[in-house]
């Protein structure tokens, strides 16, 4: 792989519901073993990332690379419908949750139901879908590179990630505090 390709910037979507207690959940994606569109072993399997991420094609903005995404990983109807809600009159910088060097991550509150009345369940996407709680944050691991392409024995029961999405849970559990505490 070239360093022009492994370098190009990310975006990523965090797609976040209300909880049965009124606390707020995040929805990370397991990374699978195989990517099928491209053929080929899939790199870090087993870890998690945001709901939606992937790398930016030359040329194009966020909003492009965050509707294509969209529907590669969802199925397109739930795309769209999140694209949607997402950008109403256009990408709002409310909305951004972590923007670094190489990566922007939005944010975006859904319905409860919309993975259960888009037929968006664990199967249906690359490794399946795990709900983050705040409590969730404090037992996740960081990624080793040698992890990069051994599912780590792990996996199944601690929740993996890179550093970024780390990174954006605490800021998303800390932008919103628990139900019934006051912001600081």
């Amino acid at each position: 792989m070239t360093a022009q390709l492994k370098n190009r910037p990310k975006v990523g979507i965090l797609l976040v519901t209300n909880g049965k207690n009124g606390d707020y959940v995040a929805h990370l994606q397991m990374r699978g073993v195989h990517d099928y569109r491209k053929d080929c072993p899939q790199t870090w399997p087993g870890t998690y990332q945001v709901t939606v991420e992937g790398k930016k094609h030359q040329g194009e903005s966020n909003l492009e690379a965050l509707r294509r995404e969209l529907r590669e990983e969802l199925q397109q109807s739930a795309g769209e419908f999140v694209l949607k809600m997402l950008v109403g009159d256009g990408l709002k910088n409310d909305s951004i949750l972590l923007h670094e060097e190489d990566i922007i991550i939005y944010q975006l509150l859904v319905p409860s139901d919309l993975f259960k009345n888009y037929g968006i369940y664990l199967e249906n996407i690359t490794g399946g879908l795990r709900p983050i709680t705040r409590e969730d944050v404090i037992g996740i691991r960081l990624v080793r590179p040698e992890w990069r392409t051994i599912i780590h024995p792990y996996s199944q029961n601690t929740i993996i990630v890179k550093p970024h999405v780390k990174k954006a849970l605490e800021i998303l559990f800390k932008r919103y505090p628990k139900p019934g505490k006051k912001k600081k």
